[in-house]
């Protein structure tokens, strides 16, 4: 299945309007004026990061106006120079995430040589879009716990620190069926998660997002709750934007892990009461980032110029725990059902005779079905009661590794491009000491990737290019898959892949051999997004255009097979085949 979406955008804005696309760039613009107020036209505006030494330069129009957009987030100088004027400069101007930043510059009258300078670090009020949103800056993304506890950490769960967030984050990779939150009031599912500008939200017909970069390297995290710009119309609710990390001059790096294991924990009340020993309970989520210039010695050295960014995060989980189940007994299996008299009395379904003693070897009409006497034979022995009549013990375990990696490098000061790319490869899953057919895995893998290219036309017209990938692939699948158990039981007619799903309805053991649902699902999303930005006289113009395709597809392993007791109904052609 495909659909198709394209969005086009065509705005005409007021002077104070943010010229970002849709990524999570910001912009800082404003109006430059003499001593007198009077405006200052043809006046050279020029703004430099403090970390990476990116510089993009402007001039203000005869109005005054002046901006510099598709500025990646951090902390910039601004300098302007004009004749008869003395140069100024601001110190510490920070960019937030998709933030327009309003800065209005008073010229002093003077020599060029002389200059004004301004420090200051404080945050700029942004007076400039009716944006309403709230951004989570990096140290707090650094610093603030994320939830830990049997599952890998998840940047998507800063959201619950935005006022107007109602509903809760699943902070489960391999679950992404249960983030049922809303933003402003809005409706469930309605909100578009972007990464770098690149979307993550899934085809998927429930409400479910790719949750596959790590959160040590994720910069800053912003959530737009309503009034953005007509560029987000992907979403009716909010727009959760993460901003990726990216090299500076300085090589920096760092390294983690966090341990929980099995020697550190007291011992469980049920393992007492049942005399069993310790439950497995291991926790490891570890991992490494570096970032910094792309240096090679004697051939390159890419300082003020190329950036590279690298994580890897690796999470080991494993969680034992001891329960009892309810399965046939070995009565049930032989056919004899005396057990349930006096209450229950069974009867052919085709004659509608009472069976003798509820042993259904006494009706004349029964054939013992080879293909259950097959699968009884796969279940464990029971201590003859006819429920919780077996001891289960069960692992959980999740496996996973992240890589996140980023360049970023600058053609000349009018022409900057960058590309990232992450990778997500999780299993999470159950085992059972009763066997292989009783346990389950849920494997995920997630690949996206994106290119930004930014050129400067004129000091008045800018152009920002992006692509992106999404593809998530997910199955939901028995540990017998692939082990031939329909052929193994004499089941014909079902598909060769996984143990049948077969369900005792009206019975406490309906569920015992629920393998059922195991399917394949694959996502892809294609975005392109282009944004011209061009500022004339008082006016900024915007156009802007977007593409997206999206892709989903599904792959059924299994069939669902129920077999009700019904006294005299003709069975179904797979009933025969089972009870054959």
């Amino acid at each position: 299945m495909k659909r198709f979406l394209c969005v086009l955008a065509v705005v005409l804005l007021a002077p104070a309007v943010a010229l970002h696309a849709q990524t999570t760039n910001g912009s800082i613009q404003g109006t430059v004026t003499d001593p007198s107020g009077a405006t200052v036209g043809g006046a050279s505006v020029t703004g430099r990061n403090l970390d990476t030494g990116l510089t993009q330069s402007t001039t203000t129009t005869d109005a005054g106006n002046y901006s510099l957009p598709n500025l990646p987030p951090g902390r910039y100088s601004v300098t302007v120079e004009a004749p008869n004027m003395k140069k100024y400069s601001r110190e510490g101007v920070t960019v937030a995430t998709a933030a327009t930043v309003s800065l209005d510059i008073p010229m002093q009258v003077g020599a060029v040589s002389d200059s004004v300078t301004v420090t200051a670090d404080a945050l700029q009020l942004q007076t400039a879009t009716s944006d309403i949103g709230a951004t989570v800056q990096s140290s707090l993304v650094a610093n603030l716990p994320l939830a830990v506890s049997g599952t890998i950490r998840n940047p998507v769960q800063f959201i619950e620190l935005v006022p107007g967030f109602v509903g809760g984050v699943d902070n489960n990779p391999g679950s992404n069926s249960s983030d049922d939150f809303k933003v402003n009031g809005g409706q469930e599912g309605g909100t578009d998660i972007l990464v770098d500008g690149v979307s993550i939200s899934l085809v998927s017909p429930n409400t479910q997002w790719n949750k596959g970069v790590s959160s040590d390297a994720v910069q800053e995290f912003k959530v737009l709750q309503s009034n953005f710009s007509p560029e987000y119309g992907e979403s009716g609710d909010g727009i959760i934007s993460l901003t990726m990390k990216s090299g500076t001059n300085e090589l920096h790096g760092s390294a983690y892990d966090y341990l929980r294991n099995t020697a550190l924990d007291a011992n469980s009340w049920k393992n007492n009461l049942l005399g069993s020993k310790r439950s497995l309970d291991r926790q490891n989520d570890f991992g490494a980032t570096i970032g910094g210039p792309v240096y090679i010695p004697k051939l390159y050295n890419g300082k003020n110029k190329t950036f590279f960014f690298f994580a890897y995060e690796g999470f080991r989980f494993q969680n034992g725990g001891t329960g009892t189940a309810s399965f046939p007994n070995e009565d049930f299996r032989k056919g004899n059902f005396s057990a349930l008299l006096p209450a229950t009395q069974l009867y052919d379904p085709t004659t509608h005779a009472a069976i003798p003693g509820n042993i259904l070897t006494n009706d004349p009409n029964f054939t013992p079905s080879t293909v259950m006497t097959e699968v009884f034979g796969l279940l464990p022995a029971t201590n003859g009661s006819l429920t919780d009549n077996v001891t289960n013990h069960t692992v959980s375990s999740t496996t996973a590794n992240l890589f996140d990696v980023r360049v970023d490098h600058s053609l000349s000061e009018k022409h900057r491009i960058s590309g990232g790319f992450d990778y997500d490869n999780t299993r999470t899953g159950g085992s059972s000491d009763l066997g292989p057919i009783f346990g389950s895995h849920l494997p995920q893998r997630t690949r996206y990737a994106r290119v930004t290219d930014n050129y400067v036309f004129t000091p008045t017209l800018v152009n920002q290019l992006l692509f992106g990938f999404s593809r998530r692939y997910r199955a939901e699948v028995a540990d017998s898959l692939g082990q031939g158990y329909p052929d193994k039981i004499g089941l014909k007619g079902v598909q060769n892949t996984t143990f049948p799903c077969i369900k005792f309805t009206g019975s406490p053991y309906q569920e015992v051999l629920n393998n059922c649902g195991d399917s394949e699902f694959a996502d892809n999303v294609y975005q392109v997004n282009d944004g011209v930005s061009w500022i004339k006289g008082k006016h900024n113009l915007k156009f802007g255009g977007e593409v997206r395709m999206l892709q989903f597809n599904v792959r059924r392993l299994t069939s669902s097979i129920l077999m009700p007791i019904r006294p005299a109904a003709p069975a179904t052609p797979l009933e025969r085949e089972v009870i054959r």
